[in-house]
């Protein structure tokens, strides 16, 4: 039952690693102007990088 328990909470750990990594990546992908190099319509400020 042990082993049982210690896979059950492998897997869901793993699961939520997956599905955090792909919220990240969904997040980068839906924002692409906050990590673009060349940041169209906006003035070149360092202040916008910290923020």
């Amino acid at each position: 039952m042990q082993v049982d328990r210690l896979e059950m909470a492998r897997r869901i750990a793993r699961e939520m690693i997956e599905s955090d990594r792909q919220a990240l990546e969904l997040a980068v992908r839906q924002r692409p102007q906050c990590w673009s190099r060349h940041p169209a319509g906006h003035g070149a400020r360092p202040d916008a990088l910290a923020g």
